[in-house]
C-alpha cells in the first residue's frame, strides 16, 4: 500500500501472463474528501489490464467481461473488500463515502455494491445517510 491519509492506493495482481508480466490487477484507492467542512475518505476501485503492452484501467463491467474469464471476475470483489479493509485499518478515517456511479442499477450490480458496503461495515463503520455524504 502506498500513500497517506489524504490519498492512498493498493495494487493487487489478479492474473499474470506466462512470462510473469502482470496482466490483470485490481487498483483500490482511498481519497481524502471534504464537503461543507465534513471530512471523509472516499473508497473506489478499478480493474487494470495490460493488453498488447498497453496499460488501461476500467470500472466498466462490460469491458472487464471482454478481457477476463468468469472464474477470475469472481475474485474481484472479495479482493477489493480485503483491500478496503487494509486501507481502513491503516488510516482509520472517521467517515467513509461510497456511492453508486450510475443511478438505477440492475439488481445484480446493486448486490455487488451492497457486498462492498457490508465489507466496510464489517470494519467497524455503519451505514448511514447524511444528505449527500453517505456510506452507501
Amino acid at each position: 500500500m502506498m500513500g497517506d491519509a489524504h490519498q492512498c492506493a493498493t495494487l493487487v495482481e489478479l492474473l499474470e501472463l506466462d512470462d510473469g508480466e502482470p496482466f490483470v490487477s485490481i487498483l483500490c484507492r482511498g481519497d481524502h474528501g471534504s464537503w461543507g467542512g465534513f471530512q471523509f475518505m472516499e473508497l473506489s476501485f478499478e480493474v487494470q489490464f495490460i493488453v498488447l503492452g498497453e496499460v488501461f484501467t476500467t470500472q466498466n463491467p462490460a469491458v472487464t467481461q471482454q478481457h477476463l474469464p468468469a472464474q477470475f471476475r469472481a475474485e474481484i470483489l472479495p479482493m477489493v473488500a480485503r483491500c478496503y479493509a487494509a486501507i481502513l485499518e491503516k488510516f482509520r478515517p472517521g467517515f467513509v463515502y461510497r456511492a453508486c456511479a450510475h443511478p438505477n442499477l440492475p439488481e445484480e450490480a446493486l448486490e455487488k455494491h451492497h457486498f462492498l458496503t457490508r465489507a466496510i461495515i464489517a470494519c467497524g463503520y455503519y451505514k448511514g445517510i447524511a444528505s449527500d455524504v453517505a456510506l452507501e
